[in-house]
């Protein structure tokens, strides 16, 4: 339970900042694409720094979801990223 129960916050962590540091990029990397803009930084705004947090917190809880086949986890995730979307303007 010890090395699982470790394993995911830390992997997620990393996740998150790895994506949302690549996604804070990629608008301009694509060129200005349309798609890059839905979920990536398009400007310096707080809420497109909330789309850096969001985006990749989303699609690792997804992840963790299909490999864990855990309900119990929705919870706790949401009330994590809301808490973390409520950070970025404070």
């Amino acid at each position: 339970m010890g090395r699982r129960w470790r394993f995911w916050p830390l992997t997620g962590f990393l996740t998150a900042a790895v994506l949302g540091t690549l996604a804070h990029f990629a608008y301009r990397w694509s060129g200005g694409a349309l798609l890059a803009g839905v979920f990536c930084a398009v400007n310096e705004s707080v809420w497109e720094h909330m789309k850096l947090l969001a985006v990749p917190w989303i699609l690792f809880s997804l992840v963790e979801y299909i490999v864990l086949r855990s309900g119990g986890i929705a919870g706790p995730r949401a009330a994590g990223l809301l808490v973390g979307l409520a950070a970025i303007p404070l």
